[in-house]
């Protein structure tokens, strides 16, 4: 009987010492857990490169981001330009999806018109024969699948100029006394994005899709547009107050600048969505540590510290996880399974460790709601780090309100000590 007593005693004086928030778990699991999510995210950048080299690969094929500037008349012999007074272009974006591996890209095929009307090209050029021709440039000439124009009704056909690098129809001397009026229509293959410069003194440009997620990032925003899941139209209205005539720079080409148009993107990036999950890795894996501390404050059982460095591997493995489905399913989903997966694995593996399945089922609820905000705040983007903050001072008064009788429970442990002592 004295010894069942004394063990007790002695049971009773070791409890408060487990009570007490213990540093060590931290100091040990914090750092491997740290290296273990550059390792994710290095990944992340890698794989991020895989799917950057298989569009490459398709937009050397296909077509890749292209910009248009369409048209002007150019003369050789200076190497000037005459833009034109208005311009009127009306282009329709067809996309498709192409796939190269595990990786899906958007391209797509645009169908061009434009009307443009040229004051009298003798009132501004020299008009020498042979040196006046009409022009337009494109980033990438090879990906015109159909030219077809006409000026003043007549039709006429392009030739490219590898130097000059730009499509060349030659004037005749009778369309240099009279002002110009110019039809020009193309199918030009590209991928992602599709832009046009203003080239006019007045410039009208309306663009439309069946693509329902465009991004407007050119140098100049839409006048008007309209999106729904139908997919967009949009119109730029810009003016141009600088002279009809400049000199055509050999550095001024296409690919360095941009003008009126849109990206189309992909709604969700598997990649960019799993970064900035990443990027909440060290302040969610600290909450983890702090609720497990927690949790043997709580039950009065002490974890070993190989239990610590397993659980806290658990949130690692998650990202990885995240990262390898969601490239198969999207990432959505993706997170969903991991989420559940690794909150399952965490919860009996506490329960187990604690002898108390009641306490992996509150883990499990636990880890649950914590996968459940940062998927929210992934979602947020601007209202993030508000959310965020409100959910670390939450967090803050639960584990405070936990632990504010602590130093209570240690007096009564020393106390308890001492009667075992008192006994022996």
């Amino acid at each position: 009987m004295e010894q069942e007593k004394n063990s007790e005693i002695e049971n009773n004086a070791s409890n408060p010492k487990i009570a007490r928030l213990r540093i060590a778990p931290l100091i040990v699991c914090l750092p491997i857990t740290a290296v273990l999510i550059i390792l994710i995210t290095i990944l992340c950048y890698k794989r991020s490169d895989l799917r950057y080299s298989a569009y490459s690969d398709i937009a050397s094929k296909w077509g890749g981001s292209q910009l248009l500037e369409a048209p002007f008349i150019i003369e050789k012999s200076g190497m000037k330009t005459l833009m034109p007074d208005t311009l009127d272009a009306n282009t329709e974006l067809l996309p498709e999806i192409r796939y190269r591996s595990i990786y899906e890209f958007i391209v797509y095929t645009a169908n061009v018109g434009i009307n443009a009307k040229f004051p009298q090209p003798s009132k501004h050029l020299s008009g020498k024969f042979g040196e006046t021709y009409l022009a337009f440039r494109l980033t990438h000439s090879k990906d015109v699948n159909d030219i077809r124009a006409s000026i003043n009704n007549t039709p006429i056909s392009f030739a490219y100029d590898e130097n000059l690098r730009m499509f060349l129809a030659r004037l005749k001397p009778a369309d240099m006394e009279k002002d110009i009026d110019v039809k020009l229509e193309l199918s030009i293959r590209g991928s992602e994005t599709f832009y046009m410069l203003p080239v006019a003194k007045t410039n009208s440009i309306n663009m439309s899709s069946s693509w329902s997620a465009p991004s407007f990032s050119g140098e100049y925003l839409p006048t008007s547009r309209q999106i729904d899941k139908g997919g967009f139209s949009a119109t730029w209205k810009i003016n141009s107050f600088s002279a009809i005539i400049r000199t055509l720079k050999e550095e001024a080409r296409p690919e360095e600048c941009k003008g009126a148009g849109t990206c189309l993107i992909m709604p969700i990036n598997v990649y960019r969505q799993t970064e900035r999950a990443l990027s909440y890795a060290f302040l969610f894996i600290a909450i983890f540590l702090v609720s497990i501390i927690s949790t043997e404050y709580l039950t009065r059982e002490k974890l070993d510290l190989i239990q610590y460095i397993l659980a806290s591997a658990t949130p690692v493995v998650f990202y990885l996880m995240t990262l390898a489905i969601s490239e198969h399913t999207g990432f959505g989903l993706g997170f969903a399974v991991s989420a559940l997966l690794c909150s399952a694995l965490i919860a009996f593996y506490i329960g187990a460790a604690i002898g108390k399945m009641k306490v992996g089922v509150v883990t499990f609820m636990f880890n649950l709601a914590a996968y459940g905000v940062m998927f929210v705040l992934l979602y947020l983007e601007n209202m993030s780090l508000l959310v965020g903050s409100i959910v670390v001072f939450a967090i803050l008064a639960i584990l405070m309100s936990m632990t504010v009788h602590a130093n209570k429970v240690c007096m009564d442990g020393g106390q308890a000590k001492e009667a075992g002592q008192t006994a022996e």
